[in-house]
């Protein structure tokens, strides 16, 4: 799977003593280096006021907060801006003599626990982690699946599925991409006694497994789907069309063909719709970043492509959602990816045209 280098994070830092001040700067002299592959913008506040309104604005605009000081203080402080898991920042806490660093909040997904583990090696601290999967030594699925970039379908059903691995009891693995690493003991690629199955795909699950046990009176297997960012839409359209008859489109030709609007990670087209209202809107509503090329970065997309003189005339480029997909992929995947990565030639409807390509992918055991 295709990662960026360096991910960038902002930790927001709050002291409120002077021997807090005096730790907060040696956090931030501590995260002057990437910790692994993340770089931590460290941001140092004393004594704001007033803090309510302080830890609202860091909710917003930080990945991570750090309080130095008392466990209690940092409770009350979050407590009223808490929302879930896949949302709340990583929370941290550290003593004002630098002793015990905390991991509070968002330990999986939010990368606390691991924050907390690389901060306190390199500051000499003590490392608090009472996650349960982390102090029995078990995966987390929710850390598996934010390190390999995939989207969580159902919160729930992924607790269910940590819980019974606590329990010691076997889940079964099935990946459509290329696994790399060792399978951990808790996962099997071929489990009979399992009940769950842990699903890595870009295409949607429709229950089949699940309906055809119940039909049949067999041991029903229930499904978590973690969904891979391996798509990129490209797209082009006649101005004026609003964002929900993108929508519709797009929509409709993916549930064809059984793709999961999870699975994209981007859309691009060519420079002259960037400005498109209902495209820019569509892409925000998904949070598609959109890429625009020049007729000419266009034009020198490698492969074959459905040609309208029609298009030419008006673009300088004789197809734009198919040369945009190809151009977007061939920009982020690795530069092993096979040139035929257009998996959807060019569709149109009522005006608007859409193709995909797809990079290479695959999901990694540490």
């Amino acid at each position: 799977m295709q990662r960026e280098s360096i991910r960038k994070k902002r930790l927001a830092i709050v002291s409120f003593t002077p021997g807090g001040r005096v730790q907060a700067q040696g956090v931030q002299a501590a995260l002057k280096e990437p910790l692994e592959d993340t770089y931590w913008e460290a941001v140092h506040f004393h004594k704001p006021k007033p803090l309510k309104e302080w830890c609202r604005q860091r909710f917003e605009d930080a990945e991570g907060i750090l309080f130095i000081g008392a466990m209690g203080i940092a409770v009350r402080s979050i407590a009223p801006f808490l929302e879930s898991k896949t949302k709340d920042p990583a929370v941290l806490v550290m003593d004002e003599k630098g002793s015990f660093l905390i991991s509070v909040l968002s330990g999986h997904i939010g990368g606390g626990n691991e924050l907390t583990r690389l901060l306190a090696g390199r500051l000499g601290a003590a490392a608090v982690i009472t996650t349960a999967s982390d102090v029995n030594h078990k995966i987390a699925l929710d850390v598996f699946a934010q390190k390999n970039g995939l989207y969580i379908c159902d919160m729930e059903r992924i607790k269910e599925a940590e819980a019974a691995i606590l329990e010691g009891k076997p889940l079964h693995f099935y990946c459509e991409g290329q696994v790399k690493g060792r399978l951990p003991k808790e996962l099997s690629a071929s489990c009979e006694e399992a009940d769950i199955q842990i699903r890595v795909s870009p295409y949607i699950s429709y229950g089949d497994a699940e309906k055809e046990a119940e039909a049949s009176g067999g041991r029903r297997l229930r499904e978590v789907c973690l969904i891979p960012k391996v798509f990129v839409l490209g797209v082009g359209c006649r101005k004026g069309k609003t964002a929900q008859e993108i929508e519709a489109a797009v929509k409709e030709e993916l549930l064809k063909r059984r793709i999961s609007m999870d699975s994209l990670y981007g859309a691009a087209t060519i420079d002259l719709k960037q400005e498109e209202e209902g495209l820019l809107e569509f892409c925000k509503a998904f949070g598609l970043p959109l890429t625009c090329y020049t007729a000419r970065e266009l034009c020198e997309a490698p492969g074959s492509y459905e040609a309208s003189s029609f298009v030419t005339s008006v673009t300088g480029v004789d197809n734009v959602c198919e040369r945009a997909a190809v151009c977007k992929v061939r920009e982020t995947a690795p530069l092993k990816q096979k040139e035929d990565c257009l998996v959807v030639p060019k569709i149109k409807k009522d005006g608007i045209t859409i193709a995909l390509a797809q990079r290479e992918w695959s999901v990694e055991f540490e």
